[in-house]
């Protein structure tokens, strides 16, 4: 069914458009309001305006109207059509319930033969299922040794790498001791190369200068009986980075290993050399006997 002409607006919005202005001119020539019939006309100004407004939307109004009326009878002929097609639905239902009565008859057989089915895939299920959970075992208890295996060697490696880098980095403090500048060169590139590689894996050594103040929660004491009181913490100073600290993968390894020096000490060193730096580490050595924990 075709869809209903639409209805022309423009007759409706031109007499919109006048009716509006006629509302807004009388409103205008009425100002200001002083007498009772000004205040009547303008009145029927609004009503007029109303009005106004009421024939700017009955175009679609009206369109509104004819698409529900043209919905009615298409569905009225649609209804039409399929009361004509009850017979030929009743003659298909007739024919469907002899073949349903034969369709049962024959599910009937088939519900026997397929118990029998059930039950044998059930048996094969269960057995299937107890060959799966042993297999699964068995891989989950090799998967956890060769997960601890990998754990091991992880732990291993980076305890041997750590070694090596405190062992480059006291050669370098023996190179600086010496003053022999050739040494200190190729030790320091050898230290740095070896660093490189190691933080391309994600071990990262981080040094502490001297005169940077002590923070337990960073620093490692050479001593500890150094920093016991919050008085000692509180005066305390790094000395001497003994052994740089590493951090692998971002989650802490190991803190630097610093000796600690009291403000009043520092002071008294500079007073001697006559120097108002911090001291310079290039010229100790660290203790061959510290253990370097990891």
């Amino acid at each position: 069914m075709s869809s209903p002409t639409p209805t022309r607006k423009l007759p409706f919005l031109i007499t919109d458009i006048v009716l509006c202005a006629v509302a807004a001119f009388v409103i205008w020539q009425n100002q200001p309001m002083t007498q009772p019939w000004q205040w009547a006309l303008s009145g029927a100004a609004l009503l007029l305006a109303g009005w106004a407004a009421y024939l700017g939307v009955l175009p679609w109004v009206l369109d509104h109207r004819a698409s529900l009326k043209a919905m009615e009878l298409s569905e009225a002929s649609s209804a039409v059509g399929r009361l004509d097609k009850l017979d030929a639905v009743a003659k298909q239902i007739e024919q469907a319930t002899g073949n349903w009565r034969l369709a049962q008859e024959q599910s009937a057989k088939l519900l026997t033969d397929s118990a029998a089915a059930a039950q044998e895939v059930l048996s094969r299920a269960a057995e299937v299922s107890k060959a799966a959970n042993q297999t699964g075992e068995q891989e989950k208890n090799t998967l956890r040794l060769e997960n601890e295996k990998l754990r091991k060697n992880e732990v291993e490696w980076l305890q041997v790498t750590v070694r090596m880098l405190d062992h480059t980095f006291a050669l370098y403090n023996a190179a600086l001791a010496s003053g022999q500048k050739n040494v200190i060169a190729q030790l320091e590139r050898f230290q740095a190369a070896c660093r490189d590689s190691a933080r391309k894996v994600g071990l990262v050594a981080h040094e502490v200068p001297p005169g940077e103040p002590f923070n337990p929660r960073i620093h490692q004491p050479v001593n500890p009986q150094q920093a016991q009181t919050p008085e000692q913490i509180e005066g305390a100073l790094v000395d001497l980075c003994m052994a740089p600290g590493f951090t692998f993968q971002g989650q802490p390894v190991r803190k630097p290993l610093v000796s600690l020096v009291t403000k009043e000490e520092l002071a008294r060193r500079q007073a001697q050399t006559g120097v108002a730096t911090q001291p310079d580490p290039v010229e100790e050595k660290p203790d061959p006997q510290v253990t370097l924990p990891l």
